[in-house]
Formats: structure tokens, sequence, C-alpha cells
């Protein structure tokens, strides 16, 4: 908790001095342009002109080694990139990647199989959702995940780059992370050949950044030629299928002799 309250007032006092002293007024345009995504098999042309895939979901070693500041379990340690046949063996129980699963996330190695796990929910979604809010020029980036610093800085490049070609100069580009759902972190490709624990929860492997940089361009481009983005299939609602574990009500009435709105207690 302390930790929690430390990074919250920090956050606090800053966010309040940015308030303070805003002076730029925002005018123009307001548009967005929202879009799902299969993050488990996308294609990225990468500028060596390679073509590269994401994975299925996997959560990785250092996932369970936690971060420094927030320690998981000490059977596990941040930085590990060789499986141990016994936690395989005891994960193997809910499931086992395929080889190609697991050559897909290298170097991650994978110890919960969560692409794979559908009950009785997806364990973790194939499918996310991105978006994008203009207003002005004001360009917010939401995203359901949490990028690290340099992951975020590419983000923004690109983003930045792609509206140089449309002539907005001016323009400034923010994250919104953790937006309308949740797929952990993600990293760069140098920061996931590391996996600690951000990159072994970079879900969907090691090009999982390229994917959303190409995406949040595809539908920034959307937006400033005026199309609706196209969308893969979204995910399933779960509205009426929750499951819940509070009991029901199985007495409630009042007792002999007393009425509903009655006086208990007089003061």
């Amino acid at each position: 908790f302390q930790s929690t309250e430390i990074i919250g007032e920090k956050q606090w006092h800053y966010a309040k001095t940015l308030f303070d002293g805003a002076k730029k007024i925002l005018s123009g345009k307001i548009s967005s342009r929202h879009s799902w995504v299969d993050m488990s098999n996308q294609e990225v042309l990468l500028e060596s002109g390679e073509v590269v895939k994401t994975c299925s979901a996997a959560l990785g070693y250092s996932f369970a080694a936690g971060t420094t500041d927030g320690p998981g379990s000490g059977q596990f340690v941040q930085g590990t990139v060789i499986s141990n046949p016994f936690f395989d063996e005891v994960a193997g129980f809910l499931s086992r990647p395929s080889v190609e699963e697991k050559i897909c996330q290298y170097p991650k190695p994978i110890l919960i199989n969560t692409g794979d796990l559908s009950m009785p929910y997806f364990w973790d979604p194939p499918t996310v959702p991105i978006s994008i809010f203009r207003l002005g020029d004001l360009f917010i980036l939401n995203a359901p995940c949490e990028f690290t610093t340099m992951a975020g800085r590419r983000l923004r490049k690109a983003i930045y780059s792609t509206l140089k070609e449309y002539d907005i100069v001016n323009g400034t580009v923010t994250i919104a992370g953790l937006s309308n759902s949740y797929v952990h972190y993600v990293t760069t490709y140098e920061e996931y050949q590391a996996q600690r624990y951000e990159a072994a929860s970079t879900l969907y492997g090691p090009h999982t950044l390229n994917a959303f940089i190409m995406n949040f361009e595809r539908i920034l481009k959307d937006l400033l030629d005026g199309i609706v983005s196209d969308s893969d299939r979204p995910p399933p609602d779960l509205g009426d299928d929750q499951l819940s574990f509070v009991p029901p009500v199985v007495f409630d009435r009042i007792g002999f002799f007393e009425r509903f709105g009655g006086v208990i207690d007089n003061a």
C-alpha cells in the first residue's frame, strides 16, 4: 500500500501542476475511431522487410516472479528464459503449449498458456479494443495494456510520423492505457529478450508492440481520411453468463408481531 500511495501522490501533484499551468486552448475537429483487433493473429511487416506474426496469449515464468517493488513467488525470478520441467508439468494440467506456440513466444518460456484456456471464459482475450480520440490537435490513443516507457515512446513516434504525412505538425499525442480491457504489459522487442516481469507479461509474443503500432496507424489514417475502421470479430457478450459466488437471500421476512418500517429503537 505504501508504494501505491507514494506513486499516486507523485502523479497527483504533477497532474495538478500541469492542470494549473495549462495555457494551450484546444480547438478544431472532434472525432474518433474504434477497432477490435485479433492480437493473436496479426502479420507485421518489419523495417527489414521480414513478415512476422503475433502469438496466442501466454504468460512467461518471470510473470510469476513479479516486479522489483512487488515481488511474487520466491520460486521464480525475473529474467528467466529456461523453463523448469516440474513447473511445466504442473502448468500442463491447465494447458500444454504446442511446439509452434513455444517457438512463437521465444525466448519467453511459457508458464501459463492462457490463450488456450477458455473455461469458464477466455483467461486472456484474443481480440482487444483500440481507439483514438481527436480533440483538436490532441490525439488520445486508448489501449488495453500498459506500455513500457520505451514502448510508449515508439508508439507515439510512429503516430507523430503519420500526423506529419497529413501536415499536422503541432499535434499532441498521449496514451491512455488500461482502456476498455486489460492485456497486461507491452514491451519493445529488445526488452522482450530480457524476459523481466513486463516482458513475460507481454501476451502476444515479441512483436506485440509492432502489431499495436500498425493498428493504431491504421485507425488514425481512417480517422484523418474520414472512413470507417475495419474490425475483427468482437468478443462474445458475457453479460448474461457471469458466475456469482454471492449466496442468495434464503430468509427475508420480519419477525412475529412486527411490521416493516416499525421502530426498533426509539431515541
